[in-house]
């Protein structure tokens, strides 16, 4: 059989036989030209699109949530019969919820596993995208050891 190959141009390897002449094979060369064609076209239209849709993605979603105490305030919080205001969300929205707080504290999202610390001239942000559906906690933890459920949020599902 062909022991070594041959380059005759870029696109195409043949096999070279034993008494040393190349033997051309046009159907091997058009297929490889048409792989590496595919493979460019492929990868030019998807990065095009990648481009495209993160490009088009909206800004996230930025609520300011003021820290008074165990009361926060901020507009579009929906007050439910429980003691921690609601925020509603759509699953798959980014959002950014920066919190301002009188005294030192840390916030953690619940199911999320995010954590902030806020403070007297110390802004926190938690910044995510909603994608679990679901309702969940944003408490506080502090230094006495209390966790106090300051809000929650709701991820609604598409």
């Amino acid at each position: 059989m062909w022991d070594r190959l041959v380059y005759l141009d870029t696109t195409m390897l043949v096999p070279q036989s034993p008494t040393g002449s190349a033997r051309p094979n046009r159907r091997v060369a058009v297929c490889r030209t048409l792989r590496v064609w595919a493979w460019v076209a492929l990868s030019v239209f998807f990065g095009s699109f990648l481009a495209r849709a993160q490009a088009t993605s909206p800004p996230p979603r930025l609520i300011e949530l003021t820290l008074d105490g165990d009361r926060v305030s901020a507009p579009g919080l929906v007050r439910t019969g429980s003691a921690a205001p609601t925020l509603r969300l759509a699953q798959g929205e980014a959002v950014v919820l920066r919190w301002s707080a009188a005294r030192p504290t840390v916030l953690h999202l619940h199911g999320y596993r995010l954590a902030a610390e806020a403070g007297p001239g110390k802004v926190a942000e938690l910044a995510f995208t909603a994608r679990a559906a679901g309702r969940f906690a944003v408490e506080t933890h502090r230094a006495d050891g209390r966790h106090t459920a300051l809000l929650y949020l709701e991820v609604l599902p598409r």
